[in-house]
């Protein structure tokens, strides 16, 4: 059984910290932006058919289960609407399941302030609002929500196994594969 203190996942949520600290902000909104993905994917058992199916439905159930308190002038939706066009697009706009016009991400000032806006109506009613959040706030409600997902998994033997087979630093190389050097594997 893993604990927090020990999950694979550490390098994951390790790697986001590091790099918004060394300001970049992009990099670190996109791994945020993965975390559902790879905490929902592992649920599933490696063979299970039904793991493509609902690609959407797991992204925002784990969202509304471990986000959604974090980041309430967020939805699930909102979520994966952004994820859509972040990951996808290199876009934080115009996504058409999207509540917002845009969202725009507030950047660290020298005291790391933390900002959540919500959303603001700018021009008419044919437009959509635009919701601004801190990536501190933002990166930080992914960091918790991953970390909860972790302490309240340890107990299932599935994920446990997933997790084992996340991406992460491994110093001595990757079993027989490379051997005595540093990878990422």
């Amino acid at each position: 059984m893993t604990d927090e203190a020990h999950s694979p996942l550490n390098f994951i949520l390790g790697e986001m910290v590091q790099v918004h600290n060394a300001g970049l902000y992009y990099a670190a909104i996109t791994i945020a932006l993965t975390l559902p993905d790879i905490c929902s994917k592992a649920m599933f058992e490696p063979n299970d058919e039904n793991y493509w199916k609902g690609v959407q439905a797991r992204y925002e159930g784990w969202c509304k289960k471990y986000l959604a308190t974090r980041l309430p002038s967020l939805t699930p939706r909102d979520v994966w609407a952004l994820r859509g066009g972040i990951l996808h697009q290199g876009q934080a706009f115009g996504h058409p399941k999207s509540r917002f016009e845009r969202i725009v991400f507030i950047l660290p000032d020298k005291g790391n302030n933390q900002f959540i806006f919500g959303s603001m109506k700018i021009g008419n009613e044919d437009v959509k609002p635009v919701s601004a959040i801190s990536t501190i706030t933002f990166c930080n409600a992914f960091l918790e929500a991953a970390k909860e997902f972790v302490v309240t998994t340890q107990a299932n033997e599935i994920v446990q196994k997933n997790l084992e087979g996340l991406i992460r630093f491994r110093p001595e190389g990757y079993e027989r594969y490379i051997v005595g050097l540093p990878v990422i594997a």
